[in-house]
């Protein structure tokens, strides 16, 4: 082999060695930029999912809370309707009380 040839073999050598080396760092840099953005997309789907869980949570407790207040609502409710019950059971002897004077004095038997 003359001595150019041996230069240009070598000269191609380095050259492909320097370009296979680009390449490889190319590839690698697009797969550390790929792993990145996947781990950048997990670390923004977990911030979602736990801003998701307190709000569950929270809505979880209003929820409770709701029904905590309308068990007491429908306790109040029965209180007031059995007072109710009680007042028109009051009303409507005092009203056949009335009626009964109204005949008694009718019939003379009570003055007025």
């Amino acid at each position: 082999m003359s001595h150019q040839t041996t230069e240009f073999a070598s000269g191609s050598g380095i050259r492909v060695a320097q370009g296979l080396a680009l390449g490889h760092c190319l590839v690698g840099g697009v797969l550390d930029g790929i792993a990145q953005v996947q781990r950048q997309r997990a670390a923004e789907e977990l911030s979602a999912v736990d801003a998701l869980s307190a709000e569950v949570y929270r809505l979880r407790r209003l929820l409770a809370g709701a029904q905590a207040e309308a068990r007491q609502a429908s306790a109040e409710v029965s209180t007031l309707e059995r007072a109710v019950d009680g007042e028109r059971a009051r009303a409507d002897r005092a009203e056949a009380n009335l009626g009964r004077l109204v005949e008694a004095v009718r019939a003379g038997h009570v003055r007025a």
